[in-house]
């Protein structure tokens, strides 16, 4: 008895991950098309794509950090009224600003806030955008201040 047990909870649990590997790979596979999609829309070839819901419980603090100096621009993909996306797309001058609605196939699931970054073709995904954005300002800054250290400026150099 204790052997079928175990062989059920075996099966059950490799069925489990299996399912979980194929609604990934589905929702990776989606993202991608999306991703590509919104590049042609955009005609830019921005690093990073923010898919951001006005209803996430940290629009306001991802808000704040997009009006900062970012290092590069960011296309953003808003899920939001009308009138809200005309707004924000002045505040955030510095990045393209896409109505979720122009992007096809792109669901309506609640809160969609989360970070794409493409590497190489490869998309990586963060969830916690408000950390990514601080930490990729702190990275460009630190990268910054190492050139800056690297290059010789014009008051060291001598003639």
């Amino acid at each position: 008895m204790d052997i079928l047990f175990f062989v059920g909870t075996m099966l059950w649990f490799t069925l489990s991950t299996i399912m979980l590997f194929r609604i990934r790979r589905r929702e990776y596979r989606e993202i991608q098309e999306q991703i590509k999609q919104i590049k042609k829309l955009v005609n830019e070839s921005n690093p990073l794509i923010l898919f951001l819901d006005y209803r996430s419980p940290d629009f306001k603090e991802i808000d704040a950090l997009l009006e900062l100096e970012l290092p590069s621009r960011i296309t953003i993909v808003f899920y939001a009224p009308e009138w809200l996306i005309v707004a924000k797309r002045k505040r955030w001058a510095k990045h393209c600003v896409l109505s979720s609605t122009q992007v096809i196939n792109l669901p309506d699931r609640g809160d969609l806030t989360f970070i794409a970054q493409d590497k190489n073709g490869k998309y990586k995904i963060f969830n916690d955008v408000s950390g990514f954005i601080r930490f990729f300002i702190q990275q460009k800054t630190q990268e910054k201040k190492t050139l800056e250290k690297l290059l010789p400026t014009e008051r060291g150099v001598t003639k």
